[in-house]
């Protein structure tokens, strides 16, 4: 830096010249005196003044040095110079080439290089090879042509074997062009250069092709062209897939429908992102036709060609309906797009597409983890987060990276119309690099929606009055309305019938006259009933930020003003309005009244759709254009510690809302009326809906996830994972149920045992698996089957009727009706053992009757169901239960062979009895006891209450019970609810003296009684005590039981009692008489001190001898077994007799297995 310095005053030391131009002043004449002109001028005239400043310029003599160049500038430009001359030199040798090209004829007939060089290069480098991955990547390379590629070194060469693997039967061709240049001169000089090499004329955007090994396409520079060196050269480990394109032949009408679909300009981005990534979300919104067209996009594209494409559903009636339409739209059988769920499907091994329920794919998973038969695992609403579905992405998440290094990769995509993004995109327990999500915009109208200003407390009411006006003020136009339960449908469902009928009869003017009263009274009490407001307190807003009820002439205020007038007089001429098709849709609705609301309505009426959330996303139900939305929802709430189940009626999510308001904007521009506040819908209503793992219990999630060998399964990664205490509440039950091992840690981190296998491999609760697991011990297991099969499918018996006739004004035929069906199922169970059985004896008879009628005739099973209140989907259900149950028990025990049997037998007293003890041994958790007699006060309060465990807070048999009136003592039930009181359902009577046997981890057993003593019972081979205790933690007092002997080594002292006074061993009573001391001396507390009583126990304790099959199966192996230590006992005088007897099974009347 000192050398380039300025040194002190440089710019005054410079050597400058300064120019002046003076042409101006030449051109200027001087005048002297008056009339005299002077024609030339000179240099010194100093009169001259120019009008302009002159031009000056400095002028430097000195020599301006020349700055050194660097030794890397030097080396640079002499790159450029020598790349220079060999690209010249590289266009004469090319042109030399062309001019001596032997004749196509002659070339045709030399050997190329490439195939007198494969072979030895070949077995060389296969011999260095012993991977055989390596060699299956190299054959693969032979029938793919290498490309040339242009190198920074310009020579041909061969490609290098030990740093480049390639094609063995090509030579590549390598020719090396540099355009790197900091001079731009040079770079563009360079370019247009490499952009000019054409030889005789060909185009120049001809590509040079590869030699292959059979010397097909020799080097012809002719045909060829050098190009510009391509940047983005693919590696050897990046695959190059063929396009794959599979026709699919669809009917014209078809593909126009297709190409209105959102979903349908999206193609190509799915298939994109569903190739470079493994996992890949789409959020579109209902309507936009993912669940139809995704599916066909990856059959199209190939997916199906080595597995199968799988789509799951959270809902049975939708696998199959989207089974049979996608199946429709390509034009192919059932064959190949079919349907699995869990009672019925038509898969077969030509299976392409298959469509399934969640629960249905997560036990493939337990049979083959990997899903090697699939190629494409689609997993559809999965908004509603069911528990499987959860469950199912977890377990994806851990399949994924598995299978991509194993095998062909598996593909997951997670569709959804309102989805949490955040839980998949932002968890990386879940994935490790955030998944693409592809947005597809709906087929959706524009809805306006309406908030009311007020939120009323009768929503049903509001509703009604909502519906009317929208029928008598605005233009055509189907009606979708939100409610929340069956009740509430079937409700609004008559008034509106009432309101506007088909044909006019004679009392209907009676109907409206008691609607018209019922509306004048409902408005002088909201008018009575004005708040006291002060305005005082509520800041002025201005004018024009008002917001009031934008429901197009429908607001509360009018209602308010018109109903005296308005109403009344639209009601009065109601007989002459356009009546209304009111359907009702519910989930437990029959199948064939489900599909009315697919089909057109009457002519001359408008189509109205009461139904609950089962319309939001599972139905897509044409001609609606009007949605009112009561904003609420039935929900089951659990309760972890008690185990109760309530109802609630609670606000329902934004996003929810949002579901049904898009029900309005299928067909056209619609509106969304909503029954309640915007206030409401900002403050109250969540963004979205819990997720169903975490408001369930999770038993049978948690024994299918301990199948899979999960032990902690709070470390598994759920999207919403549960609370730690469903997890832990869980576990205790499986516990107690033996599905699980009791470590003792309290880790919560047990494994699982044999009999949870068993439970684990059954489509059924852990409670009924348990049962099924047992009931082939006693010969029960036709009529295990049966109860199982009843008890696991909801709802089957009917406490109220479907129909909503529009007879039914009042609640007395629906009174009249339940009296009716209980009379009737009390005369089924009869007295004794049956009525013992209680509500289980009823599901038999129910069921097995329902079977008998089925055979008489196509509809006899309707006209049984609805005349006995039995709902007809339900007893289909358990048909097909019942069927899968049966062939899974046959592949669990070969030898059960059990039939399917339509005719059920009634069962005997003797099976009652086992029957209710093998229902105690699954609901061992779900006990109660009745209360005794109180205090005076609280006597008619408590009458026949009954305490549960774990609950404080007493409990009533249900009404509809059989056992209602009979107050058995203890009792054990399916369901405990909630409604004004704590209810039981599915009641069934059981003895106390079971509970030690079926419930031992529950009971605290007392120290065995003395009075009576110890016996042995020969038919259950086991030594047997009485003893008393308590149940649970409430401490209920048991009677006096006898049970297997609890202590463990008493027992083995009381089998020694048993086997030396000949009660085990009938052979040797001959002995018993003569022993040298007693055989009680076994139990006494000073028995130590004999050594022959010491060393016939330790005898007895080492080889584990306490039942006599296990004695058998020691003298099996060592006829020797116990006779030195009974010789001890002996006189001497007899040892040879008992040496003749030994071993004294050995008797065929002796055996125990005889």
């Amino acid at each position: 830096m000192g050398r380039l310095r300025k040194r002190h005053n440089w710019k005054a030391r410079q050597e400058t010249k300064v120019d002046i131009d003076t042409t101006l002043e030449k051109q200027i004449p001087v005048v002297e005196g008056a009339g005299v002109t002077i024609e030339k001028t000179d240099e010194a005239n100093a009169l001259v003044l120019p009008s302009r400043k002159r031009k000056t310029v400095k002028r430097h003599d000195g020599q301006v040095s020349v700055p050194l160049l660097s030794k890397k500038q030097r080396k640079h430009l002499e790159k450029i110079v020598e790349r220079h001359k060999k690209k010249k030199e590289r266009a004469d040798l090319l042109a030399a080439l062309q001019q001596h090209q032997v004749s196509s004829s002659e070339q045709e007939q030399f050997t190329s290089i490439s195939a007198v060089q494969t072979e030895g290069l070949k077995k060389r480098k296969l011999s260095s090879i012993r991977i055989s991955r390596k060699k299956r990547r190299l054959e693969k390379k032979k029938a793919k042509d290498s490309q040339l590629e242009l190198e920074d070194d310009s020579e041909y060469e061969l490609a290098n074997e030990d740093k480049n693997r390639v094609n063995f039967s090509v030579i590549g061709l390598k020719v090396g062009v540099d355009s790197e240049s900091s001079d731009e001169e040079y770079t563009s000089e360079d370019s247009q250069k490499d952009s000019s090499l054409v030889v005789e004329g060909k185009p120049k955007d001809q590509n040079v092709t590869a030699v292959d090994n059979e010397g097909e396409a020799p080097l012809d520079s002719s045909s060829e062209l050098i190009t510009q060196r391509n940047h983005t050269r693919k590696t050897e480990g990046d695959a190059i897939e063929p396009t794959v394109f599979v026709p699919v032949h669809r009917a014209e009408e078809v593909q126009q429908q297709r190409s209105k679909l959102p979903i349908f300009g999206e193609e190509q981005a799915v298939i994109e992102a569903v190739r470079e990534n493994p996992v890949v979300i789409v959020a579109g919104e209902t309507g936009s036709g993912k669940t139809t067209q995704v599916p066909q996009f990856l059959y199209e594209a190939g997916y199906a060609l080595k597995g199968m494409i799988g789509v799951t559903e959270p809902r049975r009636v939708a696998a199959i309906s989207m089974s049979q339409r996608v199946a429709y739209e390509m034009s192919l059988s059932k064959d190949i797009v079919s349907y699995q769920i869990r009672y019925d499907g038509n898969v077969t091994p030509d299976t392409k597409i298959k469509f399934m329920t969640d629960g249905v794919l997560l036990k493939e998973i337990q049979k083959d983890f990997l899903l090697k038969s699939y190629s494409v695992i689609i997993l559809d609403e999965a908004h509603e987060r069911s528990v499987f579905t959860d469950v199912l992405i977890g377990l994806l998440s851990r399949i994924l990276p598995i299978r991509a290094k194993r095998g062909p990769p598996l593909k997951l995509l997670i569709m959804s119309a309102t989805l949490r993004i955040e839980d998949f995109v932002e968890n990386t327990r879940l994935f490790r690099s955030p998944p693409p999500v592809i947005t597809v915009d709906s087929r959706q109208f524009p809805v306006t929606v309406h908030f009311n200003k007020q939120t009323p407390s009768d929503y049903v009411e509001e509703a009604f009055r909502k519906v009317c006006k929208i029928h008598r003020r605005l233009p055509e136009g189907g009606i979708l309305i939100f409610l929340t339960g069956q009740q509430e449908v079937n409700h609004l469902c008559r008034l509106l019938k009432r309101t506007f009928p088909f044909h006019a009869t004679l009392d209907s003017e009676d109907n409206v006259d008691s609607q018209l009263d019922k509306t004048i009274k409902a408005v002088k009490h909201k008018r009575h009933k004005v708040p006291l407001v002060h305005l005082e307190d509520f800041p002025l807003v201005p004018l024009d930020e008002q917001t009031g009820d934008e429901d197009l002439g429908l607001g509360d205020d009018e209602l308010l003003d018109d109903d005296m007038d308005s109403f009344l007089s639209n009601c009065q001429s109601g007989l002459k309005e356009q009546p209304i098709h009111v359907l009702p849709l519910y989930s437990i609705l029959p199948s064939h009244r489900q599909a009315e609301v697919f089909k057109d309505p009457p002519e001359g009426s408008r189509l109205c759709v009461v139904a609950t959330n089962v319309a939001e996303t599972s139905l897509t139900i044409p001609h609606i254009k009007y949605v009112v939305d009561c904003g609420k929802q039935k929900m089951r709430v659990y309760d972890q510690v008690t185990g109760v189940s309530t109802f609630h009626v609670d606000w329902t999510s934004q996003a929810s809302a949002n579901q049904r308001a898009g029900r309005a904007g299928r067909v056209g521009p619609g509106h969304c009326y909503r029954l309640y506040s915007s206030a409401v819908f900002k403050d109250e209503m969540q963004i979205y809906s819990e997720a169903e793992i975490q408001r369930k219990p999770i038993d049978d999630l948690l024994l299918q996830m301990k199948a899979l060998n999960i032990r902690k399964v709070c470390n598994f990664p759920f999207p919403s994972p549960p609370k730690q205490e469903n997890i832990e509440a869980a576990e205790r039950r499986l516990i107690l149920l033996g599905a699980l091992e009791d470590n003792g840690k309290g880790d919560f981190a047990s494994g699982i045992t044999g009999l949870g296998m068993t439970m684990a491999s059954l489509p059924v609760s852990p409670r009924f698996g348990k049962m099924l697991s047992l009931s082939h011990q006693q010969g029960l297991l036709p009529l295990a089957v049966w109860l199982v099969a009843a008890m696991t499918v909801p709802e089957l018996l009917l406490e109220r009727p479907l129909t909503t006739g529009n007879a039914q004004t009042s609640a007395g035929p629906d009174k009249d009706d339940r009296k009716r069906l209980q009379a009737l199922r009390c005369t089924w169970v009869g007295q004794g053992d049956s009525l013992l059985l209680g509500d289980a004896m009823v599901l038999l008879k129910a069921v097995g009757a329902a079977e008998h009628a089925s055979c008489s005739g196509p509809r006899s099973l309707s006209k049984f169901c609805a005349k006995y209140g039995l709902r007809e989907k339900a007893v289909i259900e358990v048909r097909k239960l019942r069927r899968q149950l049966t062939s899974e028990i046959n592949l669990l025990l070969p030898n059960a062979n059990l039939p399917l049997d339509p005719f059920l037998q009634p069962p005997t007293p003797d099976q009652m009895r086992l029957l209710r003890q093998l229902l105690l041994s699954g609901l061992v958790d779900q006990v109660a006891k009745k209360m005794g007699p109180g205090p005076e006060r609280e006597k008619k309060q408590l009458k026949r209450a009954y305490q549960m465990l774990g609950m404080e807070d007493p409990a009533w048999i249900h009404p509809s019970s059989v056992l209602f009136t009979s107050s058995p003592e203890f009792l054990i039930f399916l369901e405990a609810f909630q409604s004004n009181k704590v209810y039981l359902r599915g009641v069934v009577a059981i003895e106390p003296e079971w509970l030690p046997t079926f419930a031992p981890k529950q009971c605290n057993i007392l120290t065995p009684l003395e009075d009576p003593p110890p016996s042995y019972d020969s038919e259950g081979d086991r030594v047997v005590c009485w003893v008393t205790g308590t149940f649970g933690k409430e401490a209920w007092e048991l009677p006096r039981v006898r049970i297997e002997h609890p202590d463990v080594l008493d027992r083995f002292r009381w089998f020694g009692v048993f086997f030396l006074d000949g009660s085990i061993v009938p052979s040797l009573k001959k002995f018993s008489s003569s022993l040298l001391s007693p055989p009680s001396t076994m139990v006494k507390s000073w028995a130590r001190l004999q050594s022959r009583t010491n060393a016939f126990l330790q005898a007895l304790i080492s080889r584990r001898i306490d039942t006599r099959r296990k004695l058998e199966e020691a003298w099996s192996t060592d006829n020797t077994c116990l006779l030195k230590e009974y010789l001890a006992w002996v006189p001497p005088q007899l040892h040879n007799d008992v040496y003749l007897s030994w071993p004294p099974l050995n008797k065929k009347e002796d055996s125990f297995a005889s």
